[in-house]
């Protein structure tokens, strides 16, 4: 298997001659790789299994958390704390030191979130995520018809109330991408020749805008 580098600064972080190493087989369906660079340890969702599951050259794959409303998209806050998307249950959730579970966005204009996919964390604090319709789908979540209007890219501002309003979305949008914790690219989940990019670099604190849709 080969490697296609697209961004140089790739190299800085797997070198010139970057090898593919298989770590575990037998999922379903995996999604959210997230690495733990203390501990060196990964968790990764096997979402239609609704299990969480942690690997480690020490002890391969074991259960982090099972059931885990099959969870998608993991991410660390600047505490160190576990972010979730959860597909069954339509949340964004935060897992505590104490291992217990607070919603940090269930809603938007007293509706149900679709089913967070995609979740990133900011330098400030700032969580982005996605909300398309798949854990709404029959295997990656719970079938049932969506609530809101759109599928978005919302933002949670830092040190948001759990379940504030949030703060910003862009219709459409299916994953949440944010290099150098500057720029967000949103693919459209509906047309695959249009998106978006929006950007938060020239104020940190800002709301997410649109610019002009572009084609490719």
């Amino acid at each position: 298997m080969s490697v296609e580098i697209r961004n140089e600064r790739f190299r800085s972080v797997v070198g010139d001659a970057p090898e593919i190493e298989r770590i575990a087989t037998g999922f379903l369906f995996t999604e959210g790789p997230l690495w733990h660079a203390r501990d060196e340890y990964l968790l990764f969702s096997d979402m239609p299994g609704d299990h969480l599951r942690k690997w480690s050259r020490q002890s391969g794959v074991t259960t982090f958390r099972k059931p885990c409303a099959q969870s998608n998209g993991l991410a660390w806050d600047r505490q160190g704390r576990l972010v979730v998307c959860e597909h069954a249950t339509s949340r964004l959730t935060r897992t505590e030191a104490d291992g217990r579970s607070t919603t940090l966005a269930s809603h938007r204009d007293g509706k149900e979130l679709n089913s967070p996919n995609d979740v990133v964390v900011k330098s400030d604090g700032a969580i982005y995520f996605s909300d398309p319709t798949y854990g709404r789908m029959p295997g990656f979540g719970v079938e049932r018809e969506p609530e809101q209007p759109v599928q978005g890219v919302y933002r949670l501002p830092p040190g948001g109330r759990p379940d504030a309003h949030l703060d910003a979305w862009l219709a459409r949008a299916s994953r949440c991408r944010i290099p150098a914790m500057l720029d967000c690219h949103a693919p459209s989940a509906a047309t695959a020749t249009r998106s978006w990019l929006l950007s938060t670099s020239a104020c940190p604190t800002a709301n997410l805008k649109a610019s002009t849709p572009r084609s490719g």
